[in-house]
């Protein structure tokens, strides 16, 4: 019986899938050194610079070189900041909603240029403020933060310290700095105590209006505008019992009231105002006068327009299904920068 004729088949070393490589026989071995990333191509004998690629996916011409955009050039990029305002009075037209939120639905993190240590002169609170971006995608969206913040507590119950904030981020293979934990630990400290509680931590993680890198004091005042807003809103939703309030103290109608007749229309429109929330609200209609303030008066009507004002500057955001065609104009021009500049042939029904 004569033998079967065999196709062809290739020498064992030489793969057709694999024509890019060296052969097995040639590679070195794979190694990892310590603080760098696992790189299989670090073995391939690649010679000259590694090209890589920083979060924007622009092309550098090696690792070393990715870095943080706003750190690389003295200009904005699109991506980093907003168009310009190409018509008069385009951020009172929508409210931005303060509520607190989350980014769960965005999981793709790339962080190349976290690999390494930061360089010296490195653009900390922009890295920082990436950061707090993974934060928000990372356990925003999950259930019991709570539990989160007791693994980054770890040198006292209860308190999260820059230092703890870099071991953990070390676990997770961020090289960052302890000075650069340390901005996202004063972006959200009320007291200046130098940690976080788990409410700071919180605000840190679902914060609407946190700003890494700013002054010391502003996180204060954003827990003070808080406060002030959940006063001011109680207000708002009683404005008629406030103003018919007003009217019962003053029926001669003369609108100037005593802080004695204010403390009593307040009291009236809404149920448990403490003596410090009254204390704040008429200090406030003095702000450039110091001392006594018990004996002046104010005109209630000008109290009435404030609360008027606030309750216009912090509306609710319009609902996606009522906006209207200037507000999807207003949404391709923000995104123009994505597309290139040029959003495309859309039908938009807007006059020449």
């Amino acid at each position: 019986r004569e033998p079967r004729q065999r196709g062809l088949k290739a020498a064992p070393r030489w793969n057709p899938g694999r024509w890019h490589q060296a052969p097995h026989y040639e590679q070195a071995p794979l190694t990892k050194e310590e603080g760098e990333t696992w790189n299989s191509m670090e073995s391939a004998q690649v010679q000259g610079h590694l090209k890589a690629q920083d979060r924007l996916m622009r092309s550098c011409r090696s690792r070393d070189d990715v870095g943080t955009p706003n750190c690389e050039v003295t200009t904005k990029h699109p991506l980093d900041a907003d168009v310009e305002e190409y018509y008069p009075g385009r951020t009172t037209i929508d409210a931005t909603s303060k509520e607190p939120g989350n980014d769960y639905q965005i999981r793709p993190i790339n962080l190349p240029d976290f690999h390494n240590p930061p360089h010296p002169n490195a653009d900390m609170p922009s890295r920082m403020r990436r950061l707090r971006e993974v934060l928000k995608q990372r356990y925003a969206g999950r259930p019991r933060l709570m539990g989160v913040f007791r693994n980054c507590a770890l040198t006292k119950p209860g308190y999260a310290f820059p230092k703890d904030l870099q071991q953990v981020f070390d676990q997770m293979g961020i090289k960052v700095d302890e000075k650069e934990c340390s901005l996202l630990v004063n972006a959200v400290d009320k007291e200046q105590k130098g940690a976080v509680t788990f409410d700071e931590f919180a605000e840190l993680i679902f914060g609407q209006e946190v700003e890494v890198g700013g002054p010391p004091h502003q996180a204060q005042d954003r827990h003070v505008r808080h406060v002030t807003k959940t006063l001011v809103d109680g207000l708002i939703e009683r404005g008629q019992m406030l103003g018919r309030a007003f009217c019962e103290v003053d029926p001669e109608r003369r609108y100037a009231v005593s802080k004695a007749q204010f403390a009593n229309a307040i009291g009236t429109a809404s149920n448990h105002v403490s003596k410090q929330a009254v204390e704040f609200l008429w200090a406030s209609q003095f702000p450039e006068e110091r001392g006594d303030l018990d004996g002046k008066c104010i005109d209630w009507r000008d109290f009435m327009a404030q609360l008027a004002h606030f309750a216009s500057g912090n509306r609710a955001a319009t609902p996606i299904c009522v906006q209207g065609r200037k507000r999807q104009y207003d949404l391709l021009q923000r995104t123009a920068p994505l597309t290139g500049g040029d959003p495309g042939e859309v039908d938009l029904c807007r006059p020449d």
